[in-house]
Parts: structure tokens; sequence; C-alpha cells
């Protein structure tokens, strides 16, 4: 039944909405620390630069096998060009350019693997209504086409008002399934405001949902989500609710059913940056190829076990998955096909 679903990885048509960034990866050694502040002096070496947020979702759908079309805004800036650059060598396009605005980027310096600064470049002004009413025509052309749509909001301000209410009319008309209703996944830091739209599923985190519920949380995550796990369906306004608990894995949530636990490998926080957009694609991907709720949070967890293992932002191809999936299988060597699909993200 995997082998199945991977194998229909390749006729899902993706459509990713949202905010997408530029991850950039600064990595050198140190001998001393500096005389002005106690920090390190790191001398960089070099530069890694990757898709990140929204992009990061549609690259690893892209190395799983989907065709993706991705709908979000860059600055016309150096890293806007890069973040284009990069999703236009796997034929990701789709990003609508600002001049008006900055591309957002996070840059990490690190040293011995240690993550030692991070300076984040970000842009806090409202999106102009002429990108607005481009986004808008991007998704209608596209949703008619779409298998599956990921909505990334990580409040950066793609997923409008105006956005929101267009994702909800889409599922609204095509309800009966005589289009074939694509998949509504939604990825928001606040889920709250996707509820009117009654998306198939949601992914928040387990702060996110201790917010949502309006209580202090408790040291034993799963067993405060598992008591509540009704209670979550509802306010959440989902058919499927998948709580992620960081470095322990996530619980999936249905209305009538006990939740179904999947257990993450143990990482580094710094190899765990972007784990959680694999996971979103996987299991978004698995839903829309046919597969059932409990096996789709399988097969993400599964791909999400795969990138912890890498640096930097990283993706899992889909050879990579059907390998990660062999139960006598803990680890292994990416093969060629996988090297260059990381080559060609990383130009």
């Amino acid at each position: 039944m995997t082998e199945e679903t991977l194998g229909r990885f390749g006729e899902v048509t993706a459509v990713v909405v949202g905010d997408v960034m530029l991850d950039s990866w600064l990595r050198g050694r140190t001998k001393r620390m500096a005389q002005e502040a106690p920090v390190p002096v790191v001398a960089i070496e070099r530069i890694e630069d990757q898709p990140g947020g929204a992009a990061n979702t549609a690259v690893n759908l892209a190395a799983l096998g989907a065709r993706v079309h991705m709908v979000g805004v860059t600055g016309a800036d150096p890293a806007g060009a890069t973040l284009n650059a990069a999703l236009g060598r796997l034929d990701i396009e789709g990003l609508v350019i600002v001049r008006s605005l900055r591309t957002p980027v996070k840059r990490r310096v690190l040293t011995d693997g240690q993550i030692v600064a991070r300076y984040d470049e970000e842009d806090d002004a409202p999106l102009p209504e002429a990108a607005e009413r481009e986004l808008l025509d991007r998704i209608t052309r596209l949703a008619a086409h779409a298998d599956v749509i990921v909505a990334c909001d990580y409040g950066g301000g793609v997923c409008t008002p105006a956005v929101r209410r267009l994702l909800c009319d889409l599922g609204v008309e095509r309800s009966d399934g005589s289009r074939g209703a694509p998949v509504l996944v939604v990825d928001a830091h606040d889920v709250a405001a996707w509820r009117e739209c009654r998306p198939k599923a949601v992914l928040p985190n387990y702060a996110e949902i201790v917010r949502l519920l309006g209580e202090g949380g408790d040291d034993d995550r799963v067993a405060f989500l598992s008591a509540r796990s009704e209670e979550i369906v509802e306010a959440t306004g989902a058919e499927l609710v998948v709580t992620t608990l960081d470095g322990q894995g996530t619980l999936l949530h249905r209305r009538g059913r006990e939740p179904h636990r999947t257990f993450a490998s143990p990482a580094p926080d710094t190899m765990s940056i972007g784990a959680g957009d694999t996971f979103t694609a996987a299991f978004s991907l698995s839903l829309a190829a046919g597969a059932g709720p409990e096996r789709a949070a399988d097969i993400a967890q599964a791909a999400a076990s795969v990138v912890v293992r890498r640096p930097g932002t990283a993706v899992c191809a889909r050879e990579d998955l059907a390998r990660a999936l062999r139960p006598d299988v803990l680890g292994y060597v990416p093969d060629r096909s996988t090297t260059a699909i990381v080559n060609r993200i990383r130009g």
C-alpha cells in the first residue's frame, strides 16, 4: 500500500500558497573571542542559501515527485533573486516580485556545528493591493488543476483575509466533488484564522494549540493533547489535526478516534530546522495520493526523519523516503538522484 502511495506522488499537482524566505547558513571556524564583546569571532568559509518557509515546503513536494506551483511574494533584491533562481532550477514558478518589499532572510552563523548567532531581515509593510490581486488571480487559475493546496501562513503577509476567503470559497464551491475538490492543508501560526475554511488538515505545533485552547499546557504533552483531542478538532474546524511535538513526534487527531502517535528520530536542534516543512509536504502529498490519515502521518514522519540527519535546510526525495520506510533501515547514504536534487537546489 505504501509503495502504491509513493508511486502516485508523481500524479499529484500541488499548489503552495504562503510566506517564503531565504535560509542562509554561514559556516566557518572560530579561534578567539572578540575584544569588544563576549562573542566568538567566526571566519566565514562558506555560505549556503536555500529556500525556506513556504518555499521549503514547495521544494520538498517537488523532491517527492509532485508537480508544484508556488504562490508567494519576494522583493526585487538579491535575496529574492537567489530564491527565485533556486526554485526555477526545480521548475517551480509563481512568485510575485514586489519592488516595495524586502525578501525575508534568516541568516544563521555556525561554527563547530553550533549556531552562535542568527539575524533576520524582515519586512512588516502591508502587501500592496496590486500584488494581492495578482496573487488572487494566480490562486484561482492554479487551483482549477490542483489536487492539493498547502497554505503556509507564518504571518508574513501573503495569506491576507482576501486570500483566506478565496481558499475558503474554492473549498465550498468544490465540496460536492464534481470537479475533484483539492485537499486544503493549512500550516499556520494562528490556525483559528482558518477555522471557517474547514480545511482537510491543519498542522499546529504544541505551543500554538495551547494558545488556541487558552490553557497553560502540561509537562506531559502527549497526555495533555490526548485528553483534549475532540476539543482540538472542534476548535480548529479541520477534519484532521496534526499537533507537532518538536523532537517527540506528532499526534494525529480525528473526530471519534483515539489520537495516532508518530515518533521522531532524535536530532540536535540545529539539524531539525525545516523538518516541519518536510513533514507538511509529505503529509499533504500522501493525503492527495490517497493514503489514509494515519498512514500519511507515518509517511510524513519518515520523511522528517530523513532531513534531521542532514545539515542546513534539507529536503527529502522520494528515493530517500522509500528507503526510510523500509523496516530494516535506520540510516543510509543518499543515492545519486537525491544528491542531484540537493545540488540543483543549492546551485
